[in-house]
C-alpha cells in the first residue's frame, strides 16, 4: 500500500511492519469490496524471507519482552484500547471495504477490539504465581513452596477473514499481557485493518519505551504460515480459521503448543419456490440427495 492511507482505507506506512520498521514488500496485491469487486487498495505481500526475519528479530528481543515490568505492559495494552476508540469511525469505514460486513457488525468487531484491550491490560495484574504449603508431610514443616508464571516465548497468530481486526486482537493482545513477542498474520484477503491495528499497538510500544519489533506482521499464502508455525524458535501457535487447516497446522507445528479455534462455513440458501420442510429438516434426518458429495 501506499504511504498515508487515505481516510477509507487506513493510515499507516506502506511495507510490512517487520523488525524494528516497515519494509518493502516484494509485491502487492489488490484488496477488492466483496459487494461488488471493485479495488479498494493494494496491500503488500510477504514471502518466506520475510517470515523467517520476522521471527528471528522476535527471537532476538524475546528476553527483553519477557522482562518488560507489568506497569509497561499494561500501559502499553490500555493505550491501544484509547487509540482504537479514537479510530472507531474510520476503521468501521475500512472493515466494510474490506470484509463486506454491514456496517453495525463492523461497528461490532471494533467495540469488541477495545474491550478485548482493555481487558488484556486488565488482566497483566493477575499474571502471577502462588504459594503452595509443602507440610503435607513432616519433612516439610515450616516450609513453602511457590511458583510463578513466565512468557512462553514467540507466539504466531493467524487470523481468519471474517473479523479480521478482532481475530488479530484475540491473538496479540494476551500475548503481550503474558511478555510474548507475537509475529501475526491476517488472512490473504483481509490485511487492512489488522495493518492498521498493528501500528497503532507499535506506536504505543514506542510511547512506552518498549521495543516495537515485540509485534510484527506478515501477510502471504500457505508457504509463509508454513514457515510461521514450524519455524524452531516459535513456542506457540493460535490459529482461527477452517477445520482442515487447523489440523494440518497441528501435525506440521508440533511438539509446539497450538491453541485452535476452528469453524467452517455451512451457509443454506433458501429460494422461493424451496420445500420449507425439506429445508428445515436437520441434514442427519434428511433423505441422501443424489448431487451430495
Amino acid at each position: 500500500m501506499t504511504a498515508e492511507q487515505t481516510e477509507s482505507t487506513g493510515r499507516f506506512p506502506g511495507g510490512l511492519p517487520i523488525g524494528d520498521g516497515w519494509v518493502p514488500a516484494p509485491r502487492t496485491e489488490p484488496v477488492v469490496f466483496p459487494y461488488d469487486g471493485s479495488e479498494i487498495a493494494r496491500a503488500p505481500v510477504g514471502d518466506e524471507a520475510l517470515a523467517r526475519q520476522a521471527v528471528e528479530h522476535a527471537a532476538a528481543l524475546r528476553k527483553d519482552v519477557g522482562r518488560l515490568p507489568s506497569r509497561i505492559r499494561r500501559r502499553v495494552l490500555g493505550g491501544v484500547a484509547a487509540a482504537l476508540a479514537e479510530v472507531a469511525r474510520p476503521m468501521e469505514d475500512l472493515l466494510v471495504l474490506e470484509t463486506g460486513k454491514p456496517r453495525v457488525d463492523c461497528r461490532t468487531e471494533v467495540q469488541r477490539a477495545v474491550s478485548t484491550w482493555e481487558a488484556a491490560a486488565d488482566e497483566v495484574v493477575h499474571v502471577h504465581g502462588e504459594t503452595v504449603p509443602l507440610d503435607l508431610l513432616p519433612s516439610g514443616d515450616g516450609m513453602t513452596g511457590f511458583w510463578t508464571r513466565r512468557p512462553i516465548g514467540i507466539v504466531v497468530g493467524i487470523a481468519g477473514f471474517n473479523y479480521p481486526m478482532l481475530l488479530a486482537s484475540h491473538k496479540i493482545a494476551p500475548a503481550l499481557a503474558a511478555g510474548c513477542p507475537v509475529v501475526i498474520k491476517p488472512a490473504p484477503a483481509t490485511p487492512l485493518a489488522t495493518l492498521w491495528l498493528v501500528h497503532l499497538v507499535r506506536e504505543q510500544l514506542a510511547a512506552a519505551g518498549a521495543p516495537v519489533g515485540a509485534v510484527q506482521l506478515v501477510t502471504g499464502d500457505e508457504a509463509v504460515g508454513r514457515t510461521l508455525t514450524t519455524h524452531d524458535a516459535v513456542a506457540a501457535v493460535s490459529f482461527t480459521g477452517s477445520a482442515a487447516i487447523g489440523h494440518r497446522i497441528a501435525r506440521d507445528a508440533a511438539p509446539r503448543k497450538v491453541v485452535l479455534e476452528l469453524g467452517s462455513n455451512a451457509a443454506l440458501v433458501v429460494a422461493a419456490d424451496a420445500d420449507l420442510d425439506a429445508a428445515a429438516t436437520t441434514p442427519r434426518a434428511r433423505p441422501a440427495s443424489p448431487c451430495s458429495g
